[in-house]
């Protein structure tokens, strides 16, 4: 003890406990009236402790030191006195003692410090060796000196704080008879008052055997008569439940043989199995205590103490088990989502999952070990269509609540890893890894029968199977598997609410405002007819000033599915690649619609390619590969889908590759795509009504006729936008929109405002402006066009080169550093740039060189010469900050 007592006596007082002295090394009060004059005066204190500097130190229980009870357990190896057995068996019966403040006494004991608001005195022997220290009482305290020279101290790994005192132990403390008297309901029971109450007027029906639906009538009746205000049917369920838990009324007979034996019993009638049965069924713990006392004391005058108690303590074993063995072993979880399992030698109730472990060193030892400090169970095992690897679904209750997550096989069966369930909720520590992982594994095995063996994906889209080709959510028996968090949000925000006739209505004026939305809501009902069709995934993006209606084209586009708000099924841009990747392959089937393009504007890796890596990323198909924690490869997300953008400016420039131009619908926004006040109306009816037309669509286009005719319609379709110019790949896109306009307009909508090859045409690139020479020589044009200020040898601008009219057309003699810096600000290459208009002659070769020299300011130069010679290469400012 570094510190001196008088230091702990005031640290004790600020906590809330009244303290006192006791004699030096002994238990006896200092003061004249004992714990009547314990206080929380630090003054007090401090002049008791200046007068006795070395005495112990002692805490008063009950009211003065906040409702402190303290249940006290004694061993006395000389006596053959055992607290901590009387308890360990008195907890295989009720439930362990719940974390709180304890402290290690100096004779091996343990005090477990609690807290109550009801009245509980000073009582000896309520299980042999263990008391009760209540009003009017104390305990020493830490770091008091023992007589044996051990000093007491606080247990190392308890609670900083007294816990409540649960209702088991309130019970034990203070049995519902009181005193031998039958309990007797108030009048009026206050809302401070109505659990103990409740409880206790179950228990006493218990004590006297009545049936539980009798005692669940009786104590419901009271409830709603005399509670002010009544507790909730489920309140009420929960607190019989625990007095349920106690064995009904005693057997008389039985009993006064157990008495008969205890006091004249010979040593061969004291060690039988049918003297040990007549304990056993006396069903009132306290009484059975006292008994079993009796039978001690018997016991050792005939020098046979302890071989009567190795036998009580193998035939309590014997009786739990064969208890548990009778159907005693079902779990006992208060609204368990899946009643009726079985557990085997777990206790499973409201207060968690144990089991005792019997020591195997001592015959008559053992330990309590915690699977988890709360309900938790096993309900379904699933196993993924897509890799066959099983999974398991966890139901688990905190704050009175039931959740339920997905686990992988390899986590519930790992002691280490089973700990990262923390993280979704689950209280778990390492040291009960070992412990969770085996209650599972039981709970699985004794209920292998009654644990639904089910199907399972963690994406939406199609699943080929053995039972034919199905939707991913629209199949029943498909459950979901994904490991919660904002994929599972995802995945829930797929479904229906509201009047499918509203969203009728409401799609009704989006499909009349303008071609891009109507296009943009085709590209919706194409996303599944991707894989269908055998087609490659695509991107449709509209782009344009902000207020015009995007977002709500894009609204309306996922409310085919489901829930269109923002967050929900609508996701923003503002992701990286991986969320992308993974956003896309949750979909897999159905579109991917992301708003906002310019959050990722000012993104680093997006500055030198515009956005040309996210669509081919987009349109890839596949993720990529990546390494996996557990060693391998991770499962690479697989897609076959239409993206549906949206932004300020488009997606792809004239920096764009071919590839990314071609897999891309830019659809131009000039002006608001819907009437004044019209936009905010279709959103609001949108947010309350949406996702019936995805079901629909998915069996419609399950039909194999169907399939048929859409294969029919797709060729017809694309043949003839290659005939007018259209490069293969916007063909391939513009087609599929076609043809799922026409099938929804046919099967859904029936008001013939399908979109034709005439009306898409205009929004695809030709094969034509696909050509680089072109492309390059377009931009370069437009630069030239827009930067006129520059080709003055009079001015304040940077001179960039010479401009010339002739009367072939306009030349211009272009610094060749000034143009490479343009080109690769644009992302376009210089070198190949340059090849490109040197094939196509649109610039001025000499010695096989792309630059000659040229006096800019009578200056040598090397430059870059084009001439502009038609109409096609006249272009303005305007066209410039188009492309």
């Amino acid at each position: 003890m570094k510190k001196p007592m008088v230091y702990y006596a005031l640290r004790y007082a600020e906590r809330g406990f009244a303290v006192f002295p006791l004699r030096e090394g002994g238990k006896e009060p200092l003061t004249k009236n004992g714990c009547k004059d314990a206080t929380q005066d630090p003054q007090q204190i401090q002049q008791w402790w200046k007068r006795w500097p070395k005495a112990n130190l002692a805490i008063a229980t009950g009211s003065t030191s906040g409702g402190l009870v303290v249940v006290d357990i004694d061993i006395d190896t000389e006596k053959g006195v055992y607290g901590n057995e009387s308890l360990r068996l008195w907890e295989s019966e009720f439930s362990p003692l719940p974390d709180t403040l304890t402290a290690i006494t100096g004779r091996g004991g343990t005090h477990y410090y609690f807290r109550s608001d009801q009245d509980i005195r000073n009582r000896a022997g309520v299980l042999e060796g263990v008391d009760i220290r209540g009003e009017g009482g104390y305990v020493v305290a830490p770091p008091s000196l023992h007589p044996n020279g051990t000093r007491y101290e606080w247990e190392a790994s308890s609670t900083s704080e007294p816990a409540k005192l649960t209702e088991d132990l309130l019970a034990l403390v203070r049995p519902a008879g009181g005193s031998g008297q039958r309990f007797q309901m108030p009048e009026a029971v206050s809302s401070g008052a109505r659990n103990d109450t409740l409880f206790r007027l179950a228990a006493s029906l218990q004590e006297r055997g009545l049936t539980d639906a009798a005692i669940y009538s009786a104590v419901q009746a009271e409830n709603q008569a005399k509670c002010i205000p009544p507790l909730s049917e489920r309140e009420v369920q929960q607190l019989i439940n625990s007095a349920l838990r106690y064995q009904k009324g005693d057997d008389p007979a039985q009993a006064r043989y157990a008495a008969e034996i205890a006091a004249q019993g010979e040593s061969v009638e004291l060690l039988t199995e049918e003297t040990m049965a007549s304990v056993w069924a006396i069903k009132d713990i306290v009484e059975r205590q006292s008994v079993l006392a009796k039978f001690r004391e018997r016991a050792r005058k005939l020098r046979i103490l302890k071989d009567f108690n190795a036998m009580w303590s193998a035939f309590q074993r014997r009786e739990i088990q064969r208890k548990k063995g009778d159907g005693g072993n079902l779990i006992q979880f208060t609204d368990c989502p899946a009643p009726g399992l079985k557990c085997g030698d777990w206790v499973c109730d409201d207060l968690g999952v144990r089991r005792f472990k019997p020591s195997q060193n001592d015959p008559d030892g053992g330990f309590w070990e915690q699977a988890c400090p709360h309900p938790i169970l096993p309900v379904e095992r699933l196993t993924n269509a897509d890799t066959d690897q099983e999974k398991l679904r966890i139901a688990f209750a905190k704050d009175s609540v039931w959740r339920t997550l997905v686990a992988e096989r390899s986590v519930t069966a790992s002691n280490q890893r089973i700990v990262v369930l923390a993280d979704r909720g689950i209280q778990i520590i390492s040291k009960e890894g070992s412990a969770l992982t085996e209650y599972l594994r039981d709970m699985e095995t004794i209920n292998m029968d009654k644990l639904p063996q089910l199907r399972s994906i963690n994406r939406f889209g199609w699943v080929h199977s053995s039972q034919g080709l199905e939707f991913s959510p629209y199949t029943p028996d498909l459950r979901y598997d994904g490991e919660g968090g904002e994929e599972e949000d995802f995945f829930g925000s797929i479904g229906q609410a509201g009047s499918r006739n509203e969203w009728l209505k409401l799609i009704s004026v989006v499909r009349q405002s303008s071609i891009q939305a109507r296009v943009m809501l085709a590209a919706s009902f194409a996303s599944p007819l991707v894989e269908i069709l055998g087609k490659l995934p695509f991107v449709v993006h509209i782009w344009g000033v902000s207020g015009a209606g995007k977002t709500v084209s894009q609204m309306a586009a996922a409310s085919v599915w489901g829930n269109p708000a923002p967050g929900k099924y609508l996701r923003s841009l503002n992701n990286t690649k991986v969320g992308v990747e993974m956003l896309a392959s949750l979909c897999c089937s159905t579109p991917l619609i992301l708003d906002e393009l310019q959050t990722i504007n000012s993104e680093k890796k997006y500055r030198k390619n515009g956005f040309d890596d996210l669509v081919y990323l987009l349109c890839s198909g596949q993720g990529r590969g990546r390494g996996s924690a557990k060693g391998g490869m991770r499962q690479v997300g697989k897609w076959r889908l239409c993206t549906i953008t949206s932004g300020e400016q488009p997606l792809s420039s004239a920096s764009s590759g071919a590839g990314a131009i071609n897999r891309v619908i830019d659809l131009n926004c000039p002006g608001n795509l819907f009437k004044d006040g019209t936009a905010g109306k279709i959103a609001e009816g949108l947010a309350g009504n949406y996702g019936f037309a995805g079901k629909e669509w998915i069996e419609i286009i399950k039909k194999a006729d169907i399939q048929a005719e859409a294969k029919e319609k797709y060729q017809t379709a694309y043949s003839s936008l290659v005939a007018q110019g259209i490069s293969e790949k916007q063909a391939l896109a513009g087609s599929l929109c076609v043809v799922a306009d026409a099938l929804a307009d046919q099967y859904i909508f029936r008001d013939g405002l399908a979109v034709t090859e005439a009306e898409i045409a205009p929004l695809l690139v030709s094969e034509k402006a696909m050509d680089p020479a072109e492309r390059v020589w377009q931009w370069v044009v437009s630069l030239l066009a827009a930067n006129p200020q520059h080709f003055q040898s009079e001015g304040y601008a940077e001179l960039w080169g010479e401009r010339r009219e002739t009367s072939e057309g306009v030349e211009y003699w272009v610094n060749a550093q000034i143009l490479r810096k343009e080109m690769e600000n644009d992302g376009l290459s210089y070198r190949a740039s340059l090849a490109a208009l040197s094939r196509a002659g649109r610039i001025e070769q000499r010695c096989g060189k792309n630059t000659i020299n040229h006096k800019l300011q009578g200056v040598q130069t090397k430059c870059v010469h084009l001439v502009l010679q038609s109409a096609e290469d006249e272009f303005s400012p305007d066209d410039y900050e188009e492309i």
